[in-house]
């Protein structure tokens, strides 16, 4: 019995499973993990919870952020997305 996987076509599941598996395997360096919550905690003064909230949830946009972590309301618009893009700066060197 011989398989073709040139006509192979995944399940749409499959491939929204794996982009969101993708999307979330985040902080795997713990040296630059570690830095990141330096830098955030003393330039941000984000907390400890704030801080793990913001790695694991990995939000995109601002109203995706404040929605998923209530206390970043505290900040400003422009501040929050100065730390989103920061961090996605951080991920692209994992």
């Amino acid at each position: 019995m011989k398989h073709d996987f040139q006509d192979y076509q995944p399940n749409p599941m499959l491939i929204k499973a794996l982009d969101y598996s993708n999307r979330f395997a985040t902080n795997k360096n713990k040296e630059i993990l570690d830095e990141m919550s330096l830098k955030f905690k003393d330039h941000y003064h984000l907390d400890e919870t704030e801080f793990c909230q913001l790695t694991s949830l990995a939000p995109t946009t601002v109203e995706e952020a404040v929605a998923l972590i209530p206390s970043m309301k505290r900040f400003d618009v422009d501040d929050v997305e100065k730390m989103l893009r920061e961090y996605e700066s951080y991920r692209e060197f994992e």
